[in-house]
């Protein structure tokens, strides 16, 4: 799952996936200005596009169905050195899915009109069946290099 998930965060290369908006911040900061701090990350983390697995090989190769969307992403700088204007930073991706359907999920059309969904959103809800969604804790650290060109 840990390799998986890294992929799929090293083959976004959209401008708002939040490894291109992690990069395009530390080499656009003004550090002699002020400091990066956490509510700037977090206010451009905002606009960005958390990784999913909701392309068109993750439903061929299984990930589309056993982790399909992402319950909840932590991502953090573990480190940002610099020498010069170059850069090295440390970016640490924590995430979790359920391994089941919500309401969310079963209100699309690709899940509730396909009876096997249906019977297993009602299984993990009746109470004498009690089939409750279990937790998947998966993580990614990757390395970014660059230059500040401020």
């Amino acid at each position: 799952m840990n390799n998986a998930y890294r992929s799929l965060i090293l083959s976004d290369n959209s401008i708002d996936s939040t490894l291109s908006i992690i990069k395009s911040t530390i080499e656009q900061f003004y550090f002699n200005k002020s400091q990066l701090t956490k509510e700037h990350f977090s206010n451009v983390l905002s606009k960005s596009r958390l990784p999913k697995y909701t392309r068109w090989k993750d439903f061929v190769n299984g990930m589309g169905i056993t982790v399909h969307d992402i319950n909840s992403t932590e991502i953090s700088i573990e480190s940002l050195t610099f020498q010069g204007n170059k850069y090295s930073a440390t970016v640490k991706y924590r995430a979790q899915d359920h391994f089941g359907l919500d309401k969310e999920d079963i209100l699309k059309v690709k899940f509730n009109s396909i009876a096997f969904f249906r019977i297993w959103f009602v299984l993990q809800r009746a109470k004498h069946f009690s089939q409750k969604p279990f937790f998947t804790n998966f993580e990614a650290t990757i390395t970014l290099t660059g230059e500040n060109n401020v």
